[in-house]
């Protein structure tokens, strides 16, 4: 026995050694096991500097392959679970975490309402108008929801990453005016900022998903948003071209906003051309801009070119002035119209041109029919028309350019000829005007009839009838009104202008007809000038009153047959005309009171009774029954045109 054990107070007994094998060798053995351990602890560990695949490091406190003893021997228990107990805090990558542990963490947290601020760039331009239901459910309720917050730089204070500026206004407000904690502490999402783009494009979409942004808050945010894209762009790429409207569609797509291409072309349009209106632009609707403004400016555009005067001049000097006067001179900006904006450009263009208003309007007109026309071509005048000084509504003396404030075109003297009385099969149906005006019967040919527009007469005869039709088809040769001949079979929509074109003239209603392609038979009747064509007290069975009557039947059965009562009509219809102006919107009193047309429609048995009258209105009965014989003969022959006219009546009902 080895005795310096003893001396150490070893004891096999007591320290619990088996006591199968002599005690003597035990004890050896117990050295031997000893001494092997001091040993490969005060080794190096030379396996750290074995050649070793990069692409797989061994982990940081991981057991090594030799504390698992030599290789090829089975490691023993103790080594197993040393390896596992290593294992469980191993480190897989030490490489340097992204996260800057210096700057703010996205997540929760619990901030003061009075530190932080609103975005600086808020969309919303004008006060919430639910801004009092918000703040009455502040103060019931408190703030129940969270804030969206970032910071552009470290130390700054937080900012609104994504809406909810008015709530945060409210909550400071009422801190300030009760002390009471509820609107003092909010629960916030903090966000790490990502730039101006993103934070912009979070807080459109917050206030577009509520629904109560005006349309140029939408514009104006959303070409902002497209110029920090822009911005960005340049930024790697200094080469990179002005987004096109789709690819600015696009760009606004990818950040969540829904825009397609005509909602960036009236956005643009409203940003760059009617900033000018000032405060009047809170007023300003999509449908104002993409149905009224918009194409009525851009229409005057086309034809100021022509009249000499620059693009740049256009916008800069004429359109720019007038959106200024207008809303300075506005006495309640509340009842903004965008037809009384369009109306004060169109009348500035004419002055500055020396046009007369009615003038600008039949080029505009005609620029509207075929914008290819020279200058030369618009200032030729109607087809159905000549031009002449506008007669005094009193049959007084005609009134000058000092008076009015308007040139007066003065007609050029033509030879007088001598009337070539036409044959029986050559006369034309007598027009009512001319029998109230008490022209005698037989001056048909070459008599003038006063129009509603100023300076326009109407020319009576088939002289004064042009060779060709409002659409540009050829008219047959001057005949019997609708023989068969006359009626081009090979062309039943043009037949069916110059069929209508006479009809008013007969009615003395040539003044209402307005071509317009988008309609199924290509045109409308407007409302009648009230002053041309202004009630009088006349006798019953005179030919005044039955001037009267067929005035009225021939303006609602072609307003019928036309199919502008039909709501489909709506995108049809000029927004510019008086029709669409007065009968859009509800109205006590009808734009047709105080004329000779009746406000109300005639009923069927009016209407059939004045079709078989006898007396001076049968031959309008007559033109207006071949009317509706070539309105059949075109949606038969053009089914494109009868189709255009179910999906009006399919549409929904008259408004």
């Amino acid at each position: 026995m080895n005795t310096s054990r003893k001396r150490q107070g070893f004891n096999p007994l007591t320290d619990g050694l088996p006591l199968t094998i002599p005690v003597g060798q035990a004890i050896e053995n117990l050295a031997a096991a000893t001494a092997r351990a001091a040993a490969r602890r005060n080794r190096p560990n030379t396996a750290m500097l074995r050649p070793h695949d990069s692409t797989m490091p061994t982990p940081f406190g991981a057991a090594s392959p030799d504390s698992l003893g030599p290789p090829g021997k089975t490691p023993s228990r103790a080594q197993r679970d040393e390896a596992e107990f290593k294992a469980s805090y191993a480190v897989g990558d030490t490489a340097p975490s992204k996260i800057d542990l210096r700057r703010d963490l996205p997540g929760p947290m619990l901030l003061k309402s009075v530190d932080i601020v609103r975005y600086d760039h808020n969309p919303r331009l004008y006060a919430n108008e639910k801004r009092e239901d918000i703040r009455h459910s502040l103060k019931a309720n408190g703030y129940q929801g969270t804030l969206q917050v970032t910071r552009r730089h470290a130390g700054e204070p937080y900012m609104l990453a994504a809406g909810s500026n008015t709530t945060l206004e409210l909550l400071q407000e009422l801190y300030a005016q009760t002390g009471d904690e509820r609107f003092l502490w909010v629960n916030c999402i903090y966000q790490p900022y990502q730039g101006e783009t993103t934070l912009l494009s979070q807080h459109l979409g917050e206030n577009l998903n509520r629904g109560d942004m005006k349309f140029w808050e939408v514009a104006v945010g959303m070409c902002e948003l497209l110029g920090l894209i822009e911005e960005e762009r340049r930024q790697h790429d200094p080469g990179a071209k002005p987004m096109a409207v789709r690819e600015a569609s696009e760009a606004l797509a990818a950040r969540g906003l829904k825009a397609d291409k005509s909602l960036v072309t009236i956005w643009r349009f409203a940003t760059s051309r009617l900033a000018p209106l000032g405060s009047a632009s809170a007023h300003l609707t999509h449908r104002g801009v993409q149905g009224i403004l918009q194409p009525r400016l851009n229409a005057l555009l086309a034809l100021a070119t022509r009249l000499g005067m620059d693009e740049a001049a256009f916008w800069d000097d004429l359109v720019a002035k007038e959106l200024r006067l207008y809303t300075t001179s506005a006495h309640d900006v509340q009842a903004f119209d965008p037809h009384e904006v369009a109306d004060q450009v169109e009348a500035a263009l004419a002055k500055r041109a020396s046009e007369s208003i009615e003038s600008v309007r039949h080029m505009l007109s005609l620029l509207k029919l075929n914008p290819k026309l020279t200058m030369a071509e618009l200032r030729q005048p109607s087809p159905n028309l000549i031009a002449t000084p506008p007669a005094s509504s009193a049959g007084g003396p005609l009134q000058d350019s000092a008076s009015t404030g308007q040139p007066v075109r003065h007609p050029v003297e033509q030879p007088v000829e001598q009337p070539v009385e036409p044959s029986p099969s050559q006369q034309r149906p007598l027009n009512l005007t001319t029998v109230i005006q008490g022209s005698p019967p037989g001056a048909g040919t070459g008599a003038l009839i006063p129009s509603a527009r100023s300076g326009l007469v109407e020319p009576q005869g088939d002289a004064a009838r042009p060779a060709t039709g409002a659409t540009g088809t050829p008219r047959a040769s001057v005949g019997p009104l609708f023989s068969a001949g006359q009626a081009d079979r090979a062309d039943p929509l043009g037949a069916l202008h110059s069929a209508v074109d006479e009809l008013l003239a007969t009615a003395g209603l040539s003044d209402v007809l307005r071509w317009r392609d988008e309609m199924p038979l290509g045109f409308y009747l407007d409302l009648p000038d009230r002053q041309t064509h202004r009630r009088q007290t006349v006798q019953i069975g005179s030919p005044q009153d039955q001037a009267r009557t067929v005035k009225t039947i021939v303006w609602w059965s072609l307003t019928t047959i036309s199919g502008q009562w039909l709501e489909g009509a709506v995108d049809c219809i000029d927004h510019t005309s008086a029709f669409y102006r007065s009968f859009s919107v509800e109205r006590e009193e009808s734009p047709l009171e105080g004329t000779d047309i009746e406000p109300v429609q005639p009923e069927p048995v009016e209407l059939l009774m004045a079709r078989v009258t006898p007396g001076l209105i049968r031959p309008a009965m007559t033109q207006l029954r071949a009317v509706e014989e070539l309105a059949a003969t075109v949606m038969e022959q053009l089914p494109e045109r009868w189709m255009l006219l179910q999906k009006l009546l399919l549409s929904g009902n008259p408004y």
